[in-house]
């Protein structure tokens, strides 16, 4: 009895390990099940420097920002180490919301057309109720910028 309440117990800490690490990259390891709440996907899954992936979260909370994040822009002739940047996006009533990003430096015309660029890669955060009161949600979902 004491064996089956041990392998239970471990099992059990394991699924929370697993479900922790889930909520941060947003990857499912059981590939047969759809994703149903904070959900992102991204488009195309490869692309080199100048590509503009479009990021598409469904299953948010509606009404509310989502923060997208993402690492240093490029910079002339100076070191930028450390600086981050963030863009707010709100979700829509049904919780989805969509966001474009160049992997590189910025060209004419991406402001008027919303491409945020900069460094990658790119993770998004909500809180699930009142901030810094509640759970964090992150996703970081998986793209390539050769």
């Amino acid at each position: 009895m004491r064996t089956g309440l041990v392998i239970a117990l471990v099992a059990a800490t394991a699924g929370l390990v697993v479900a922790g690490a889930m909520s941060f990259t947003g990857a499912d390891p059981r590939r047969d099940r759809p994703c149903k709440r904070y959900c992102v996907s991204v488009s195309p899954k490869e692309g080199d420097q100048e590509t503009v992936f479009r990021f598409a979260g469904t299953g948010w909370r509606p009404g509310r920002l989502v923060n997208a994040t993402y690492g240093t822009p490029f910079c002339d002739e100076q070191e930028c180490e450390g600086v981050g940047k963030i863009t707010r996006v709100r979700t829509d009533q049904r919780g989805r919301f969509s966001f474009k990003f160049r992997e590189g430096p910025s060209r004419s015309g991406d402001r008027a057309a919303r491409i945020s660029s900069g460094n990658g890669p790119v993770r998004f955060e909500q809180w699930k109720g009142r901030p810094f009161f509640s759970e964090l949600v992150r996703r970081k979902p998986p793209y390539e910028a050769n």
